[in-house]
């Protein structure tokens, strides 16, 4: 059992060797994020489970479980190949550091440093809602990557460009769009 944080560093690169399905290394994982307060988080995952991967993510803790054929030839390298494709199961629960990774990634996404001298995201988005500053989401984009509706800010709602316009009215009007 991993007792201390071990980061091996390549450049601005960390990496922390973990093993799947131990809480113990999610708990490192989450260590090394609040450590070493990184720009972006990669993990390792097909890129064509992205997309079932995030939902996954999104229903924790509820377990999911995904699965994808690869064939014999892939899994065994060099063996000889079985006629059916191979069910690869990839457990997606919280205890896991791969997940925590993933979790963290998407949670984080306002607890940065937008630069060396600017206060917290964090505390800028705070400041924006007791202003009584609110966000617009494209509801398009937003459904369209399958998201969570209770996981808006409190002061974010779905509104397109109809409501956007009714809210800027007849007096000029700075919006941002990213």
């Amino acid at each position: 059992m991993p007792h201390r944080l071990h980061l091996e560093q390549f450049g601005n690169v960390h990496a922390l060797p973990i093993l799947h399905y131990r809480m113990e290394f999610a708990h490192l994982v989450r260590e090394a994020v609040r450590t070493v307060n990184p720009d972006c988080i990669a993990i390792e995952l097909p890129a064509t489970l992205e997309t079932p991967f995030l939902r996954a993510i999104a229903r924790l803790p509820q377990i999911s479980v995904l699965t994808y054929e690869v064939s014999a030839a892939a899994l065994l390298k060099g063996k000889p190949a079985e006629e059916a494709p191979q069910t690869v199961y990839l457990l997606v629960e919280p205890a896991d550091p791969l997940v925590e990774a993933a979790r963290l990634a998407l949670e984080g996404v306002a607890t940065g440093v937008a630069c060396a001298d600017c206060p917290p995201l964090a505390d800028l988005l705070a400041r924006y809602e007791r202003a009584g500053g609110r966000f617009m989401v494209c509801p398009v984009c937003f459904n369209a990557r399958q998201l969570d509706k209770s996981a808006l800010l409190p002061n974010a709602e779905l509104a397109g460009t109809v409501q956007l316009w009714e809210w800027i009215g007849d007096d000029p009007a700075t919006t941002f769009s990213y």
